[in-house]
């Protein structure tokens, strides 16, 4: 991983188990940049990507920028594939990962591309033509102690699709890409528990399978190396448990 710039922008005490990971992806070659400074989220964006860009511009040799949130989970070979994927395709990709809700953190309804994806920041990586491409189209602001800062994104209106929408700083920097690939690669996100991708969910995604509309995707909880729980069918049962209970 001897191309790859790993970048973590955080307001707040780093995870264990995501310092634990990123560690072993920066002992297995990638160079590592955190930021920090700013609670709001498209400003902490700004200056993440703000300073890979400067980072790689210093660094020739690091040809992509693997951007992953403090509450990641992950291993070395995951942060591989994904990383040798973009680096071959030259086009940028994301990871799967759950929301707190048990939803995919992307959504390909909204892409401008036919089979792409808007995708969070959890664990998204961009090629260093893509990035440095958009950082010369994108309007600079000056930040704190008169710091230029590139403004690839924000959180803010959108028309998309011919309507008015309100579109988070993370999809939006995916839609000026021109959408991202999804690779049936699932990552945790730690959400007081890692929360992965099921199997089913993996598998339409590798096959292109359009995912349910209006319907958590299905993901397992790990409970023990090898064993999971199904979260929609946790959900589905407890319902019916709830229901027998007030006709009872």
């Amino acid at each position: 991983m001897k191309n790859v710039l790993l970048v973590v922008a955080t307001n707040r005490a780093m995870d264990s188990r995501t310092q634990s990971c990123m560690n072993a992806v920066r002992m297995a070659g990638a160079a590592q940049l955190i930021t920090e400074g700013s609670s709001d989220v498209a400003i902490a964006r700004n200056i993440s990507l703000s300073m890979a860009v400067r980072t790689m511009e210093m660094h020739p040799d690091r040809d992509v920028a693997l951007f992953v949130d403090d509450d990641m989970v992950f291993s070395v070979e995951q942060a591989a594939a994904l990383c040798v994927y973009v680096a071959e395709k030259g086009v940028a990709a994301s990871a799967v990962y759950s929301t707190s809700i048990g939803e995919v953190a992307a959504n390909s309804e909204l892409a401008p591309t036919a089979g792409k994806w808007l995708a969070g920041f959890g664990f998204l990586a961009v090629p260093r033509a893509a990035l440095f491409a958009m950082a010369e189209r994108v309007p600079k602001f000056q930040w704190k102690n008169g710091q230029d800062l590139y403004c690839f994104t924000d959180s803010a209106l959108h028309e998309i699709q011919g309507v008015t929408r309100w579109v988070g700083e993370d999809y939006w920097f995916c839609y000026q890409l021109g959408g991202v690939d999804l690779l049936p690669i699932a990552v945790g996100h730690l959400k007081t528990i890692p929360l992965f991708a099921s199997d089913e969910t993996l598998q339409k995604i590798a096959a292109g399978t359009p995912l349910d509309v209006g319907e958590p995707e299905p993901f397992r909880v790990e409970t023990a190396p090898g064993e999971g729980v199904n979260v929609k069918q946790e959900r589905r049962a407890a319902s019916k448990r709830r229901g027998r209970n007030l006709n009872a």
